[in-house]
């Protein structure tokens, strides 16, 4: 055997034995045999099969039954155990030997018997008023408890033994120790281990025909660092001959075992790591034996022993991991790793979940380790997964390029960027919680890539915690592909700090200017971004990947000259290989960027108030993440004319995104807020900053503006003052400046909150009712050509009023808040909902435990959405009152504490329901 040696002092730390040997169980049942004339027990026969004793049955086949087999069952309730008021002395060993993770919450059930046991048992508890997910079954034998695999049967927990405990109990396991092991390749670069995890295995050796250990590991790792060291032993990629040919020779596998053996003493190693695939099913049998008897010798040496399972299949109704039996491998090794496999989606479609039910009713939960990987999954049609690093699926969407003539760059002209790569679809995957992709290879074959990053590894790693597994083992690790923030990923974890997200995906494009960043705006998969270009200078516009993170995907630097001169191209980028992910880039919350825009001088004319107010025909519209516009397509097809954009800052250049609307057909409703000076809306000087601001918005083209945003709320307006009256003093300050600049703009009063928290009254912030009534009896209405109003409660169809198991506040209904609205300004004007929308968490984690303040919303589902929009259209379409509608929202992607992707109609698998539905109803 040929192996590289790596020399230095041997320490070893009591804490590596620990860890390793946390999930150490199993073991052998012990079998009673009760005296002849035992008072109280039972005869079993094949008439009267089964003893059931207060929640616990036991049972055997009628033809398994053995003559003079008897049985008792008595039982102590679980509080009485966990108190350690007992009197017997064998359960009052038995309670003292419980591990500190097991908590009984069945009664324990004590079993007498004597006589023959029957070749079968069935033994059954009944587990109510909990989950079962993570409850187990564990017996006595006298000495030890016992992991029992069982089964869940409804709320029963069913074991198939033929053994008999002393003693036998459900318990609610806990968390223990979370040991994060790592896979050391040969060339692998190796950065600081000891901090990420606590275990590391080191690859290189591989499995012979005649037992022995070829190879040499790889180098990097350090003996006594805080971290084990198991070498992993791998069969070769011959389809399981070498390792089918050992199993069949017994003198091969006790070479095997004794290399090993010889490998861990010599070197000092914690144990090894067995990754032997292509188990011929007639061979099983023979390799439960191996792993049985290279665990007890790795033990005799205080040596651990790893077991790397196939991932398990369903067949038959049943998950299988063919010839390789979990229950009596999972009994003699210490640890099994289970491979999530390629279908990364079942981690948040139930699969994965499934899986480690089925596993951890075969093996102890704290032995069974995930195995993960970091590497991205290329999918074929025929359902072959390649695994490859994050940066060479990236490099399939190309770099940026320049693709406009550059005689024909100037000031106003449009400029075309494009990537050179054949990326056809991008979108988010929210069952596999990643980026997911399609190309076309070099033979025209369409291939799909799962992108795999930090945020998806982390939702992984919960699996462990959720349902208490060991640990996790991640490979691919120090691979120099991966994205940027594996490793923290991997510490979160260890440290329980990991928190979930869902940063959905997109290609973005940011133009720089001399001072900073001057425009930016996604753009879909093979499709081009264009830029008008701006002032004369030089500018650079970069693409880039965003997702839990932003990869750099090449930069182009344009000159954009003076009217006279010819325009150059400047030192245009090399195309850049993907960079490693840095801080996630902020997408452009408005888009609109942060170049003042000067403000239009009032005209000469007077500006006349108290106008008709814009009454029209009904129209229909979204508001979008940005000025982008990055799913014009699928608005258009809803019947959507109308965006919404909201900008947060004075100053802030709305052009870019008024000519992108006008550009793609749409008219544009800018909605304004500065949360950052909310603390200055009521002073006169600062709403003349705002009016001013808002006039020159409307100079450049704005087709609506409506002025603030919820002025009711005491976090977007000063405290005690959040009145009707007090916001009409800036509206009427902004709609002069307004319609100066644009006697076309129309100018919407903010929308307030609708809610009824603060009783139908004011306080620190106003309800909206009061509100609304405060600002009619103002004269607001005076200075607005449409009175904006916001619906985002629903649980019920639009067409419904009384029926919301809540209550019956006219907030709860489409058609209450109209009416009550409409009342109230006595339809002097008409309504324009600046935000309507339905959240539903359906394809997103739970509401209730991601968004608790949003759980009302638990049972809306996505067909509810979408025929909930279609009626809102309908009733609208149907009256007077509404001007306009804005669906609120069309894809924004943050999902947590506010749950806006909830409310957006572009779902987390990319697709538009709604915009299917409502293309039935509107042109």
């Amino acid at each position: 055997m040929q192996m590289q040696r790596n020399i230095g002092p041997i320490i070893i730390v009591a804490i590596v034995a620990l860890v390793l040997f946390a999930a150490i169980g199993g073991g052998l049942y012990f079998v009673l045999g009760g005296e002849s004339g035992n008072a109280g027990l039972t005869a079993l026969t094949a008439e009267k099969n089964v003893i059931s004793h207060e929640g616990f049955s036991l049972a055997a086949p009628p033809s398994a039954v053995t003559a003079g087999f008897r049985v008792g069952v008595d039982s102590v309730s679980a509080s009485d155990f966990a108190q350690n008021t007992l009197a017997d002395p064998d359960l009052i060993a038995a309670r003292s030997a419980l591990p500190a993770y097991l908590t009984a919450i069945s009664s324990v059930h004590i079993i007498r018997s004597e006589g023959a046991l029957p070749a079968q048992l069935t033994l059954a508890i009944n587990v109510t008023d909990v989950g079962t997910e993570t409850v187990d079954l564990y017996g006595w034998d006298g000495k030890v408890w016992n992991f029992l695999p069982s089964r869940h049967n409804g709320q029963r927990l069913v074991a198939s033994a033929s053994t008999l405990p002393k003693l036998i109990a459900a318990f609610q396991t806990s968390p223990t120790v979370q040991v994060v092991s790592t896979v050391l390749e040969v060339g692998d670069t190796v950065s600081e281990i000891g901090s990420t995890v606590n275990a590391v295995q080191v690859s290189g050796l591989t499995l012979q025909a005649d037992g022995s250990l070829s190879g040499g590991l790889a180098g990097g790792f350090i003996l006594g660092q805080g971290y084990a060291v198991m070498p992993l032993l791998r069969a070769p990629d011959d389809d399981g001959a070498t390792l089918n040919a050992v199993m069949a020779d017994l003198n091969a596998q006790r070479m095997q075992i004794g290399g090993i053996v010889d490998l861990v003493n010599s070197n000092d190693y914690n144990g090894v790591v067995l990754d032997y695939p292509g188990l011929d099913p007639a061979r099983g049998a023979a390799f439960s034996q191996f792993v049985a008897d290279l665990a007890a010798a790795l033990h005799q040496q205080n040596k651990t022993l790893g077991v790397v399972a196939p991932t398990p299949i369903i067949e038959n109704g049943g998950y299988t991991t063919g010839g390789y039996d979990l229950r009596s491998i999972g009994a003699a090794a210490d640890i099994i790793e289970l491979p999530l496999g390629d279908n990364l989606a079942a981690v948040g479609n139930g699969g994965a979940a499934q899986m480690i039910d089925w596993a951890s009713g075969e093996v102890s939960r704290y032995k069974l380790r995930l195995l993960l990987s970091t590497l991205s999954a290329d999918s074929s049609p025929d359902g072959s997964v390649a695994r490859l690093p994050g940066m060479d699926t990236l490099a399939l969407f190309g770099s940026a390029t320049l693709q406009t003539d550059l005689a024909a760059i100037a000031p106003g002209s449009p400029v075309t960027f494009a990537l050179t790569g054949n990326v056809q679809t991008l979108g988010y995957d929210g069952s596999a919680f990643a980026p997911r992709f399609s190309y076309l290879d070099d033979s025209g074959q369409a291939r799909t890539v799962t992108y795999v990053t930090p945020e998806t590894l982390t939702h992984q790693l919960a699996l462990s915690q959720k349902y208490n597994l060991g640990g996790a083992t991640v490979r691919d690790l120090f691979n120099p592909g991966n994205p940027a923030g594996m490793f923290d990923a991997v510490v979160q974890f260890k440290l329980k700090n990991a928190v979930l997200t869902t940063s959905g995906a997109s290609l973005s494009y940011t133009v720089n200017g001399a001072n900073g960043v001057v425009y930016q705006a996604t753009a879909a998969p093979g499709q081009p971004f264009t830029w008008t270009a701006g002032e004369p200078g030089q500018y650079s516009v970069a693409a880039n990947f965003d997702s839990s993170g932003s990869v750099d995907l090449g930069a182009v630097d344009v000159v954009v000259p003076q009217a006279t001169a010819a325009a150059t191209l400047a030192a245009t980028a090399t195309p850049k290989p993907i960079l490693t992910v840095g801080p996630t880039s902020t997408p452009c919350p408005n888009c609109p960027t942060a170049t003042p825009a000067p403000t239009k001088a009032p005209t000469a004319a007077p500006v006349t108030t108290g106008g008709g107010g814009a009454w029209g025909a009904f129209e229909f519209g979204g508001q979008v993440v940005h000025g982008g516009i990055p799913h014009a397509a699928e608005m258009k097809r809803a019947g959507m004319t109308w965006v919404k954009v909201q900008i947060y800052a004075l100053g802030t250049d709305a052009a870019p995104a008024i000519n992108n609307a006008h550009a793609q057909g749409f008219k544009i409703l800018i909605s304004f807020i500065e949360f950052s000076s909310a603390s200055r809306a009521t002073d006169p000087a600062y709403q003349q900053q705002v009016a001013s601001y808002l006039g020159s918005v409307a100079g450049q083209g704005a087709d609506a503006i409506e002025v603030w945003n919820e002025a009711n709320l005491d976090r977007d307006w000063p405290a005690g003052q959040t009145t009707g009256a007090a916001y009409t003093g800036m509206l009427q300050k902004a709609y002069a400046a307004i319609k100066s600049a644009n006697r076309n703009t129309i100018v919407v009063s903010g929308a307030p909150a609708p809610t009824g928290s603060n009783g139908g009254g004011c306080g620190a912030f106003c309800d909206d009712k009061p509100w609304l009534e405060q600002f009619a009896a103002a004269g607001g209405l005076n200075y607005t050509d449409c009175v904006g109003i916001h619906y985002n409660e629903g649980i019920v169809s639009p067409r419904e009023i009384g029926t919301d198991p809540r209550d019956n506040h006219y907030t709860r209904y489409y058609q209450t808040m109209v009416n009550t609205y409409a009342s109230i300004i006595g339809n002097a004007r008409p309504l324009c909902f600046t935000e309507l929308g339905f959240l539903t968490g359906e394809g997103y984690p739970d509401l209730a435990s991601t968004a608790p303040g949003f759980a009302w919303a638990a049972g809306n589902t996505i067909a509810e959405q979408s025929q909930w929009l279609v009626e809102v259209v309908q009733m609208a379409k149907g009256g007077s009152a509404i001007r306009f509608v804005i669906v609120f929202n069309v894809d924004y992607t943050d999902y947590g504490a506010d749950p806006k992707a909830g409310y957006a109609i572009i779902r987390a698998d990319g697709n538009c329901p709604a915009c299917d539905a409502l293309d039935a109803v509107l042109p």
